[in-house]
């Protein structure tokens, strides 16, 4: 039985934006050889078909909380070792939505100079990739995530097998201890 495990989620905002980033890869893929070798995984933007890509903070929330309501079928997800329902999922990623480090806690991390986001897609079976300026100015976004998107999207009509997914340096132990809030 293949199943999605999820690892790690890193969400950011800055008050009036909320980009949702999860590292996350199927149970049956692996990378590496011998002693060496684990679980392929990978971060991506989180989205649904139900609410795609929005970044307004409140809206995501919101649409989080729909996918709540309105989820009823039983798809199992890994998180930290145990199974979960499809709607405790989204349960638990609302609370975490909802408790998301500040765009200045990026910068005490070490990630925020580095972290971008990229489109990654197809044209002609040719693979491409689109990054996005640098995320963070002053202790806010620099741009606007979803007019970003959009504006991408529509110059890639042709395009097949896109992915979202943010690039730059993410620790493999991001120490999230030092944002206790006290």
């Amino acid at each position: 039985m293949s199943y999605d495990i999820s690892y790690r989620t890193l969400f950011i905002t800055d008050g009036d934006q909320l980009l949702l980033l999860e590292e996350t890869g199927p149970s049956n893929t692996y990378v590496g050889w011998g002693k060496h070798q684990k679980r392929a995984r990978d971060w991506f933007v989180l989205g649904t078909p139900a609410f795609g890509r929005i970044f307004k903070k409140e809206a995501v929330l919101k649409a989080l909380l729909h996918e709540v309501e309105c989820t009823d079928y039983a798809e199992y997800i890994k998180i930290n070792g145990k199974f979960v329902t499809r709607r405790n999922y989204f349960k638990l990623m609302h609370t975490r939505a909802k408790h998301a480090i500040s765009v200045f806690d990026t910068f005490r991390l070490g990630i925020a100079d580095t972290l971008r986001l990229r489109f990654s897609f197809y044209v002609d079976d040719e693979y491409a990739w689109v990054d996005s300026p640098p995320l963070f100015d002053a202790g806010r976004f620099a741009f606007d995530i979803r007019e970003w998107y959009v504006t991408e999207m529509s110059k890639l009509k042709d395009a097949k097998y896109l992915t979202l997914q943010p690039t730059g340096y993410i620790p493999e132990k991001l120490k999230m201890g030092i944002l206790k809030r006290r």
